[in-house]
């Protein structure tokens, strides 16, 4: 999100398009999301419902893409990620 523009106004690919150019630097929002878990049931084959995703910084030092890394759906917990 940026101050005076949000997906609702703009589509996400200018969004995008602003973030990475640095020009909009000084109107960007840096964001925090997490997932949360509110069930009371423990993971298993069944009811995985894992939250997959890629160390940035690993991927960018062997320049390629890695395995996923997987984080156990925990009752009653949550997972934050930088959402920027």
């Amino acid at each position: 999100y940026f101050w005076g523009a949000t997906r609702f106004q703009f589509p996400q690919w200018l969004l995008a398009a602003m973030k990475f150019s640095n020009l909009f630097r000084e109107s960007f929002i840096d964001q925090v999301q997490v997932v949360g878990y509110l069930h009371r049931w423990e993971p298993t084959e069944e009811r995985k419902g894992r939250f997959v995703y890629w160390n940035k910084k690993q991927t960018e030092e062997k320049n390629k893409w890695n395995t996923p890394l997987e984080v156990l759906p925990i009752p009653l917990a949550g997972s934050a990620v930088d959402g920027s």
